[in-house]
């Protein structure tokens, strides 16, 4: 099986510093140092690795995410995914395939 790095992403987003830019792809969207190091990392050691967004779920690199916004994890915010919608996010892009565990873990194994 493929090993799959999971990065979170960031509160300082493209948009902070250049508002009119439009839709742009995942890997350029998230500013802050921690991500780019997470980033920097993923990219040097894996082949394969998604951003975990609490408002757009499993992003790969190349997703298009449309505009700035502010969710994160635990805020309980109405626009962040939900655990099953999360699950059916990994299933459908194929995450599950991508590394040892599967997609069947029961929700209080989740930090979130």
């Amino acid at each position: 099986m493929k090993r799959l790095c999971l990065i979170p992403c960031g509160k300082k987003k493209i948009w902070d510093i250049q508002p009119e830019r439009g839709p742009s792809a995942a890997r350029d969207v998230y500013l802050s140092p921690f991500h780019q190091a997470c980033r920097n990392y993923a990219q040097t050691f894996f082949a394969d690795w998604v951003i975990l967004s609490a408002k757009h779920g499993f992003l790969m690199p190349d997703d298009i995410v449309p505009e700035n916004y502010d969710v994160t994890f635990g805020m309980h915010h109405p626009e962040m995914m939900a655990f099953d919608e999360l699950k059916a996010q990994a299933e459908q892009k194929v995450l599950c395939n991508m590394t040892k565990s599967s997609c069947s873990a029961e929700k209080s194994t989740v930090p979130f």
